[in-house]
């Protein structure tokens, strides 16, 4: 029920200009922040199959609930793969910037402490590291 309200929101939202390619069934925070860290694990062919696989779920969808035809549906994923470039490049824009923004915080904090600090911060860090590492699932085995 949820999926297909979020397929006809999607269709208003395309009604209205907008687009919410990315829209999916809310999940469980810790789901959440595993499928976040696994998304940061995946190769660039990994995320192109993910999104391709998002993309023909929601044209499957949209084809059930509006009988949608074969040149419809063409149509409509050439939209939706153009459309999932343009965000894939600004969110890994906006990604790096983040990252620089963290990057230039971390070096002004650490110039603040002590040496005695800046030694138990680099632990914990190295710490949280290893948690979040340890916390991933294995990488899938390749199928033969």
């Amino acid at each position: 029920m949820f999926k297909r309200f979020v397929m006809v929101s999607s269709v208003v939202a395309f009604a209205l200009g907008t687009t919410m390619l990315f829209a999916e069934a809310p999940a469980q925070p810790s789901q959440k922040m595993m499928e976040r860290s696994q998304r940061k694990a995946m190769t660039a062919e990994q995320v192109t199959k993910m999104d391709e696989e998002r993309i023909d779920q929601r044209i499957e969808i949209m084809t059930g609930d509006l009988g949608l035809s074969d040149d419809q549906q063409k149509k409509i994923k050439a939209i939706l793969v153009k459309t999932n470039a343009a965000i894939r490049k600004i969110l890994d824009e906006a990604q790096s910037s983040v990252n620089n923004f963290m990057k230039s915080d971390s070096d002004k904090i650490k110039a603040l402490l002590t040496d005695a600090q800046r030694a138990k911060l680099d632990q914990l860090v190295a710490q949280a590291a290893m948690s979040q590492q340890m916390s991933q699932p294995p990488p899938a085995e390749k199928k033969k």
